[in-house]
Formats: structure tokens, sequence, C-alpha cells
């Protein structure tokens, strides 16, 4: 289906936003609850992170893609109400990014899983929420987001990624880490928990400004 004139934006194409339907966002649930059904239904903990191809099927079958397995009827009732609900996250020509719903944030669902997620988060920095948990779907953006401020971030974003900064926490628990330097242990622990390809995708495709609620 090919999307509406003024709609999808690659980085180099000017933004703007589109109203959605009135009706998509009451009941809407942000962030990893709309992956979690699917999770759930694949025996995935929704504690845990999932990676870039484990989110980015999940995103297929939201898009209506039928999993290649025999699905029970609670399975399909609970396959169609995910779909429903989730109908302005996920677009088939590229990510979504949307502004309103249960609450005043502004998302990008990357549906990039969370290590990408993470790295793109620590890169755009100008943009994002710096008080944001990243999730396997989608990263927070700063309220006050433009579209136009959005474009010029992201092309200036693909040659400037960065991998997400390391809890001290973390480096405690890192095994050997009493034998390496700091840096290089941060820089281990950094590219464990980033995903490079990850968030370069993400970067390269088109995006679709959505409001939800008008």
């Amino acid at each position: 289906m090919a999307p509406p004139v003024g709609v999808f934006n690659s980085p180099q194409q000017d933004a703007s936003w589109t109203a959605a339907s009135p009706g998509i966002s009451r009941g809407l649930v942000p962030e990893r609850a709309t992956l979690d059904p699917l999770h759930h239904d694949a025996g995935h903990d929704p504690g845990r992170t999932a990676s870039y191809e484990l989110t980015r099927a999940a995103r297929e079958v939201l898009l209506c893609a039928d999993p290649p397995v025999a699905l029970t009827g609670r399975a399909k009732t609970a396959l169609t109400q995910a779909r429903e609900s989730s109908s302005e996250l996920v677009h088939s020509d590229g990510t979504v990014v949307v502004r309103g719903g249960r609450d005043t944030s502004v998302r990008w669902w990357t549906w990039a899983g969370y290590r990408a997620n993470a790295t793109l988060a620590a890169t755009l920095t100008t943009i994002a929420d710096p008080l944001q948990r990243p999730t396997d779907t989608c990263i927070r953006l700063r309220e006050d987001a433009t579209p136009a401020e959005w474009r010029k971030v992201v092309s200036e974003a693909a040659d400037q990624l960065c991998l997400p900064a390391v809890d001290a926490r973390a480096l405690n628990g890192l095994k050997f880490n009493a034998a390496l330097p700091t840096r290089l242990a941060e820089a281990t622990l950094a590219a464990r928990i980033g995903d490079l390809d990850g968030a370069a995708a993400a970067l390269r495709g088109p995006t679709r400004f959505t409001v939800l609620g008008q």
C-alpha cells in the first residue's frame, strides 16, 4: 500500500506530522506492552530484552505475516487484538514516530531490538529523552521534537553512532574486570550492549510521523 503524500520521509526529505484516527489512541498501551503478547506466546520473558532479529520478526507478524506454525483459537484471537492495537505503530514502508496516545510523549517505533535502541538513544542525544530506558520496540524522544529537527539530527547520526554508556555496576560484574584497564572494560561492555548495525538500519529507512487522538 502506498503511503499518503507527505507522510513518509527519508532523512533527506522534509518531514511533517499527519493525524491518525481518534479511535487508535484509546486503549493504546505504549512501549513493550505491544510486544508482550508475542513474547508470551513464544515463551519469552517480558523482563528480558529481545534481539534485532526477534523484534523485527514480531513487527512482521503485526503486519499480518502469519507464523509458520499451527495456532490455537486463543492465540489467533490474541494475535488479532495485538494487530489492531498496534496498527499505528507499524508500517510496511518504514518506521513510525508517534506523538500522543495515553500520554504526551513522542516515541520512535523502530522495532530494532533493545541493543539497537540503546545505541540510538546514546547517539540521538539532542532529540532523545535523556531520562528514558529504551525498549525492544521504541525509544522516547523529547516532547517538543519536530519533524524538521528530526530530519536534521537523523541525517547526521548515521556517521556518528555512539555505543551506550556502561553502568558502573555492570563493570563490577565483568569477568576479570580487575585485570582490565577501566576504559578497555567499558569498551568491552559497551560493544556487548550496543548494536551499531541495527541502529544504522533504523536510521536508513523512511519514517512516518503520526499524531494520535486528533
